[in-house]
């Protein structure tokens, strides 16, 4: 074998870790941390709020789940037993949270740069920074790792480029400082929305999938729409679409709503890599759809300073234009291939809300919460209260209740690990950009290759952001591109918020996108598909995703802003738009297209995207060419197809 085929083979093994499955001692021992876990964090928001130093419960956020990462997942892809390399640094992650317990007086009262670290402040920091390293390399995978020692190596060597990326260098000494001391580096805002927002939410969308939320969702959308042509995948749309509102993870919506819709849309005639492209697309939406939206809205509130209940209010009719494109596409695949779905044995949506329709309530009670002007802290436990009373209320729902509840207390502890890690990483990356004036630096390269026109600067925003995001995690991409490319677009003339929701955009688009995407490869597995195929196809289902960010940037009506009649006709033109693209791009409306109606479809479409009487009109005369045109053809190309009478 050759070197380079050994290396690849060891980068294969060790590019990420193994998630392990515990039986025995350990299969008790395990679920009972992450349940003291999660209960932890419950405790500290109903009764010891304020009783916690901040530093205090941030760390013990990070650090035992960092610690517990090192035991639930190994340290390659074939290492399945806990072993002395797991050990390690799950007791030395346990050493900083009882070093950092026992100076927390100290370490609050830190001035960043004026006072000098002690040799164990830098020997325990330098441990943290290579502690969260290896964290992040078994949970997602080793480029945001290297990107994160990109950033370090930057911070530590900068003084070695020349030109605009000129700094001054930084010490160890002066890195520990800023990462590990400063109230603005590990433990600063990233954390606390991770240690607070996110666990919240994760646990209440974890619990509510135990208790039978999530088999609630994909019965539901199935009694909407599994009657309709195609209705597997149109279930898996809407199911997806709901589930996605309150988990969080693309990669959990695919697994969770896939395991059912990819085998449903399989039985009925879908291709696999049509199907496993459903349910990517699918899943994708759910992470634009509030109140969660993939977790990535605490963070955008945090950077931006917008409150959460105004980005979740604009963030609707995108997200459920979205969706309107995505199901129109599957509606044209379902008729072309002339697929119809069973509609014996199912259920009517009345007598699945009688049944569990029960688990709307916390749903509802979040965003009445959120508009009575309370904090999403707040809100996330009224919710989490709301589920446990209105399920223990029902005969069903105490079937089983304490195991379902502990279980959704277990996994929202294992899969905070996944969500609080490249947080993590991202707060050493944020720290890095602030601590060298990266940020600057890079908004002055997009200025400078942009012209300083909008279009050009978003067209660069966006295909950094899908570089950036295909090895990064959703939070991590979301993170660096709000640091480094949304104060450009907001110089520009952006509003803040449409601006953040950009960056949003396109960093839940990077992981279902060709080549390394992970979630297009969950799909596809589940598909029995070739992985790429199912991107390609997904991508282009997801067509309205490329296409809304830059929609919302050039009319704010889209995300409710303005007039009733300026939201309304914003609507209309951006439905008008997108069904025109997934015409185009499906190369379906009542038959196949012709190839000019076709080019006639995606030209009106993507000219429709820039504001204007001369654009809209253009572009609308366009697609109604195109299509009264087609309607025409077809007409006539029947009358001709017609025997003629006798």
């Amino acid at each position: 074998m050759s070197f380079l085929a050994t290396l690849g083979r060891v980068y294969e093994d060790y590019a990420e870790g193994s998630r392990r499955q515990f039986t025995g001692v350990a299969g008790k021992l395990v679920p009972g941390f992450a349940i003291l876990y999660s209960l932890y964090h419950l405790y500290v928001f109903i009764i010891g709020v304020g009783k916690l130093n901040v530093f205090q419960h941030r760390a013990t956020h990070l650090l035992w789940l960092l610690a517990f990462s090192f035991i639930v997942y190994g340290p390659a892809v074939r290492k399945t037993r806990v072993g002395v390399w797991d050990w390690i640094p799950a007791i030395l992650s346990i050493a900083i949270w009882v070093y950092m317990m026992f100076n927390l007086e100290r370490i609050t009262l830190w001035l960043s740069l004026i006072d000098e670290p002690p040799l164990l402040d830098l020997i325990f920091g330098g441990l943290l920074i290579l502690l969260v390293l290896e964290g992040v390399r078994r949970v997602s995978r080793m480029p945001l790792v290297i990107v994160t020692v990109i950033f370090l190596l930057y911070m530590f060597w900068g003084n070695l480029l020349g030109g605009i990326w000129w700094h001054s260098g930084m010490t160890y000494d002066v890195v520990v400082d800023v990462l590990f001391l400063s109230p603005q580096g590990m433990w600063g805002s990233l954390m606390n929305i991770s240690a607070t927002y996110i666990i919240l939410f994760v646990l209440f969308g974890q619990l509510l999938l135990h208790l039978g939320g999530a088999a609630f969702f994909v019965d539901l959308a199935d009694a909407v729409a599994g009657r309709a042509r195609g209705g597997p995948a149109k279930v898996a749309v809407v199911g997806s679409g709901l589930f996605g509102t309150i988990s969080g993870s693309q990669i959990a919506n695919v697994a969770t709503s896939g395991s059912f819709t990819i085998p449903m849309m399989k039985r009925v005639g879908f291709r696999p890599q049509f199907a496993g492209a459903v349910e990517l697309s699918a899943s994708m939406g759910g992470m634009f759809m509030p109140p969660v939206m993939a977790s990535t809205v605490f963070l955008m509130s945090d950077i931006s300073g917008i409150p959460y209940v105004e980005i979740i209010v604009a963030a609707f009719i995108p997200a459920c234009l979205y969706f309107f494109t995505v199901f129109w596409q599957v509606h044209m695949e379902s008729v072309k291939m002339g697929i119809v779905s069973p509609t014996e044995g199912r259920r009517t949506a009345w007598n699945v809300l009688k049944e569990d329709g029960h688990f709307i309530l916390p749903l509802v009670v979040i965003v009445w919460v959120l508009l009575e002007g309370y904090t999403p802290i707040r809100a996330a436990l009224v919710a989490i209260a709301t589920l446990l009373v209105v399920t223990a209320v029902r005969k069903k729902g105490r079937k089983d209740f304490v195991k379902n509840v502990l279980k959704g207390l277990e996994t929202g502890a294992t899969t905070s690990i996944i969500v609080a890690l490249p947080i993590a990483a991202g707060a050493i990356m944020v720290t890095a950009i602030s601590a060298t004036g990266l940020g600057g630096k890079f908004g002055s390269m997009v200025m400078l290759f942009s012209g300083g026109y909008l279009f050009p600067a978003l067209v660069i925003a966006m295909i950094a952001s899908l570089v950036l995001g295909a090895p990064l995690s959703v939070a991590a991409t979301y993170i660096l591109t709000a640091i480094m490319i949304v104060p450009v677009t907001v110089s520009l003339g952006v509003p803040p918020l449409a601006a953040h929701l950009f960056a949003v955009y396109f960093a839940v688009i990077a992981p279902m996108s060709p080549p390394a995407g992970p979630a297009m490869f969950l799909a596809g597995g589940l598909a029995g598909a070739n992985p790429m195929i199912v991107g390609l196809i997904g991508m282009r289902l997801a067509i309205g995703a490329f296409v809304l960010p830059f929609m919302f940037v050039f009319n704010t009506g889209l995300l409710m802003e303005g007039s009733v009649v300026e939201i309304l006709f914003s609507v209309a033109v951006a439905a008008l738009a997108l069904f025109a693209l997934a015409a185009g791009f499906e190369g379906w409306i009542s038959k196949t297209t012709a190839a000019w109606e076709r080019v006639l479809l995606v030209a009106g479409g993507f000219t429709m995207i820039f504001p204007g009487t001369i654009t809209f009109t253009a572009g609308a005369a366009a697609v109604i060419v195109a299509i009264v045109g087609h309607f025409v053809r077809v007409k006539v190309v029947q009358a001709a197809s017609e025997p003629s009478a006798p």
